[in-house]
């Protein structure tokens, strides 16, 4: 979907796909839902929503093999998914706002930047606004953390999450002097760091389990 106005996808199944996302939606704009799909083994990912400037998007509900990414787009609502691999979140070309992740179940989920970061105004482009994880289940993969969020992220919040890997970190934060950060009442299945790296800003822990 490139540069469409107000679209649904529910109840497909995508198998096998290469070199896009199985759900693609690109420069778009307007209502956009994704409910109850499948996707199985593509090779790149199964959604993409990129560039959506203009957009209030709701993806819920589906079961994907492969990733579900949001660039460049503000206004998502990401509930009650099953993706085999990463939530990812990232910012390049535009700022992003008012990204919501709840009750999904995943590997892990990533808040970063997407290729170089663009100017604006004598400022940078691609910061996350806002960010709110909460009341998710994450089983970790090899070598990673559950929760990452770079220094391009000015402020989320982490909250009542289920942090089930054993491996690496279970949230990893890089401070920024931009960043208001809220992390609390979340819990690691088995005893693992929750990881704050360089300086300013402010972030606010508590309440966190079974996490140094």
């Amino acid at each position: 979907h490139i540069g469409i106005t107000n679209a649904k996808c529910i109840g497909n199944s995508a198998y096998n796909g290469v070199n896009a996302s199985s759900y693609n939606f690109i420069n778009g704009n307007g209502y956009l839902i994704v409910t109850g799909n499948y996707d199985d083994n593509n090779t790149y990912g199964s959604l993409e929503i990129e560039n959506n400037l203009v957009s209030h998007a709701t993806i819920s509900g589906n079961t994907f093999k492969k990733q579900l990414w949001v660039d460049d787009t503000s206004n998502v609502s990401i509930v009650g998914n099953t993706v085999s691999d990463r939530i990812f979140l990232t910012a390049q070309s535009n700022d992003t706002d008012n990204i919501t992740v709840s009750g999904n179940t995943c590997t892990r989920l990533s808040a970063t930047t997407f290729g170089p970061i663009e100017e604006q105004i004598g400022r940078h482009k691609g910061r996350h606004k806002g960010i709110h994880v909460i009341g998710n289940t994450f089983y970790g993969a090899a070598g990673v953390n559950d929760i990452f969020a770079d220094g391009h992220v000015d402020c989320i919040t982490i909250e009542s999450n289920a942090l089930n890997g054993v491996d690496s970190n279970a949230i990893a934060l890089v401070r920024s002097p931009t960043c208001n950060h809220m992390v609390r009442n979340n819990r690691s299945k088995v005893t693992r760091a929750l990881a704050i790296s360089r300086s300013g800003g402010r972030v606010v822990e508590y309440g966190n389990d079974n996490m140094t």
